[in-house]
């Protein structure tokens, strides 16, 4: 009876106002298999109610005494919090196991896969290995505490979940089993996107992202949805790490299985039962929580798994590379560059106004030193992945980073300012603190690229081409913002070194354009070559491609205006204001909102949304902008000698005029 209540949570309302219960109340019939083929499959069918056995519990039973689905409600109200400090993880966190085209460490599997189910890599402030395991070894925790985030609270009611609110953001397998709005619209859905080809609307989107997250915690914990009462297999559970009996060949996929999968994949007693007995004693040291036993049982599934030969697979690449991941990992150094490069920035603005030259100095020496440890991890993160950074907007951003504080060093160093640093570490620190701002959204982990996209070495050249043109516009857009600021404070002043000062920024901030313009149609000419050479296009009107055209328009504009004389100094700060929103467009408006082949819309991620409020503001200041400069356009006509008089920056810097 305790089982049967816990399938379905009815009360006498039910019964007169919901159409659902009623349907199944009244019709008892089993179902069948409502899951497609595909990736995210999950399949099994629906065991009938026992109709009379329900309605007698609801009657019966107080409203309070049985929990509401609507309520929030689950067998476990809150998700458990798990303490194996006892435990060593380092031996089970190097592992290697088959993720899409690659084997990271578990530990790498571990954070992915947690974050794809909960939306954090670090849920409830708890190491990934350990959620995991968790998961896996206690299969009813892992099926009735709150780990699978919710959608927003139209798709949730729409789709029949439960609605998040901020302090119900994750819901649970037990309460998304009852949700039959959910489940009959789910093939449904993926026929239309994926049969059919069809646009699928945002909520369907974002609900089969949802699907996503049940599917892998279902395959995590071993446990169906949709039959929560049966108790799973000793070994279930998705932990692939048993390579195949086969050799590799070109006609058949090579996939890795489960432990549980030993009894169907062909492997004699010899080989499958070291691997049986160590997660047996994996499991027993996990719930006694026998610290030695845990890391002997560790050690002696990493010998097993060696014993199989995983390393016939070419794409295989050892314990060292393994080591090297699970290193960088435990060092997170994107995650502290970004305090670097603030450092970076608050020793240049502190140099800026006194003109010192060992404040400078330092500013510089500290540039060079966290370049220095960036450039080092961009390479050893390229050496793990095997190619160059070129796999997600994470990693173009890591890199953009670089990029903008190395050529605001050369810049640097040849004007000697301080304002160059100033603007490269901060561009450098946004795309950091950004890029670390939503794992989900960013995806930080080294993933594999589709051989179709790593065909040719033009790919590894037009990536990091793009990436280094879009720095230095950013550095333009960024001595735009300060040349106006300037402008607002000092534009009227008819002191010198005010007006140098103005002068001497506008220096620094239209000598990158070009630059950045040389760079980015270098980039676009390439990338057409490669699409050429990989999907037999040069050009295919993707919005991306598009996008990245409209910027280097914007600012060949610049370019041109300014050597035309039709834009001075304030007016190439404004037009770069226009190019640097073609640019924050082209970087995350085409990559997020629009559909295309560059594209990433429709994840089902949280998109964020803070480019539109500053799209808004930079609107704002750019027609403020506008109207200061008339009134004192307006004033200088009828006062000519208030108008400040052009001098040369002091130093020998260069003019615009030279």
């Amino acid at each position: 009876i305790g089982a049967r209540r816990q399938r379905l949570y009815l009360d006498v309302r039910d019964f007169e106002h919901d159409p659902v219960v009623r349907q199944r109340v009244g019709h008892g019939e089993e179902r069948g298999r409502v899951f497609g083929q595909g990736d995210d499959e999950i399949e099994g069918h629906f065991l009938p109610d026992r109709q009379l056995l329900l309605a007698g519990l609801a009657a019966c039973t107080p409203n309070a005494a049985l929990p509401d689905e609507r309520d929030g409600k689950a067998k476990v109200p809150s998700t458990p919090v798990v303490d194996k400090s006892n435990l060593d993880f380092a031996a089970i966190r190097r592992i290697p196991v088959q993720d899409s085209l690659r084997y990271p460490p578990f530990g790498t599997y571990a954070k992915v896969r947690v974050r794809r189910v909960t939306g954090k890599s670090d849920f409830n402030k708890t190491d990934p290995v350990v959620t995991f395991l968790h998961w896996r070894f206690d299969p009813e925790s892992a099926a009735h505490g709150r780990f699978l985030k919710l959608p927003s609270i139209e798709t949730a009611e729409r789709y029949g979940l439960e609605l998040p609110t901020p302090k119900t953001t994750h819901t649970s397998l037990a309460l998304v089993s009852e949700a039959e709005a959910f489940f009959g619209a789910i093939p449904v859905i993926r026929k239309k996107k994926f049969t059919d080809k069809r646009k699928t609307e945002v909520h369907e989107d974002e609900i089969l992202a949802f699907f996503g997250r049940v599917s892998a915690l279902s395959r995590i914990c071993g446990v169906h949805p949709r039959d929560l009462d049966r108790e799973p297999h000793s070994l279930a559970g998705e932990f692939p790490l048993i390579p195949p009996v086969s050799d590799p060949t070109l006609t058949f996929e090579y996939v890795f299985g489960s432990p549980a999968d030993l009894d169907t994949m062909g492997w004699d007693a010899a080989r499958s039962q070291p691997i049986e007995a160590a997660m047996t004693d994996l499991r027993r040291s996990w719930d006694e929580d026998d610290g030695a036993g845990f890391t002997h049982a560790s050690e002696a599934l990493l010998a097993g798994l060696l014993a199989l030969k995983p390393d016939r697979d070419e794409h295989w690449r050892g314990l060292a590379w393994a080591d090297r991941e699970v290193a960088m990992n435990a060092w997170r150094p994107f995650f502290w560059l970004r305090f670097g490069y603030f450092g970076v920035f608050f020793l240049a603005l502190i140099a800026l106004p006194f003109g010192n030259r060992f404040l400078w100095g330092l500013s510089v020496a500290a540039a060079l030193a966290t370049l220095g440890f960036h450039v080092y991890w961009l390479l050893e993160r390229t050496a793990i992945a095997d190619r160059a950074m070129i796999g997600n907007l994470y990693e173009s951003a890591i890199f953009v980073a670089a990029a903008a504080m190395l050529v605001a060093l050369i810049f640097e160093l040849i004007w000697r300012r301080a304002w160059l640093v100033v603007a490269g570490s901060f561009v450098a620190m946004l795309m950091l603190f950004w890029s670390q701002s939503n794992p989900e959204f960013w995806n930080p982990e080294v993933s594999k690229l589709q051989p179709v996209l790593i065909n040719n070495s033009l790919i590894h050249i037009h990536v990091p081409l793009i990436m280094t043109s879009y720095a230095v516009l950013a550095l333009t857009v960024i001595l735009a913002h300060v040349y106006l600021i300037m402008w607002w404070a000092r534009g009227a002043s008819k002191d010198p070194e005010h007006v140098a000062s103005l002068r001497r920024m506008a220096t620094f901030m239209f000598w990158t354009i070009p630059v950045g313009v040389i760079l980015l149609i270098g980039g676009i000419v390439l990338g057409g070559v490669w699409a050429d050479a990989s999907w037999g296009r040069f050009w295919g009107n993707d919005p991306k491609e598009v996008a990245a055209a409209v910027t280097w328009v914007c600012f060949v504009i610049v370019i041109h205006g300014r050597w035309a004389g039709w834009l001075k100094d304030t007016g190439t700060a404004l037009a770069s204001m226009v190019g640097g929103l073609a640019l924050l467009w082209t970087y995350w408006g085409a990559n997020y909102i629009q559909k295309g082949m560059h594209s990433y819309a429709g994840s089902g991620a949280d998109i964020p949304v803070w480019p539109i409020y500053y799209g808004g503001i930079e609107v704002l200041f750019f027609v403020g902008t506008l109207i200061v400069f008339k009134l004192r356009q307006l004033h200088y006509q009828k006062f000519p000698d208030a108008e400040p008089k052009a001098s040369t920056p002091p130093d020998g810097l260069m003019t615009i005029a030279d």
